[in-house]
């Protein structure tokens, strides 16, 4: 069965495409939590690796910070390809 993506899905992955910058959120607890920026998605990879090593291997959010400062999440696998 071929599975057809959302249109709203589509909508996303082109605006994290055609993202001005990234934002790398950890959340640790109520009154922890961590964003740091990156220019382009390999750096924000970077960030999220390094945190998820200092933080007890928890996963960091990506967001794609769009030219009309919307934010998108990255999806994973948008991240796996880039890392490749």
């Amino acid at each position: 069965m071929n599975k057809t993506a959302h249109p709203a899905d589509i909508a996303a992955r082109n605006q994290v495409e055609a993202a001005k910058s990234f934002s790398v959120h950890l959340r640790r607890g109520p009154d922890f939590k961590i964003n740091e920026p990156a220019a382009t998605l390999a750096e924000a990879i970077t960030i999220a690796d390094r945190l998820s090593k200092e933080h007890a291997n928890k996963t960091p959010l990506i967001y794609a910070i769009t030219p009309e400062n919307f934010t998108v999440l990255v999806p994973k696998d948008m991240i796996t390809s880039a890392r490749k």
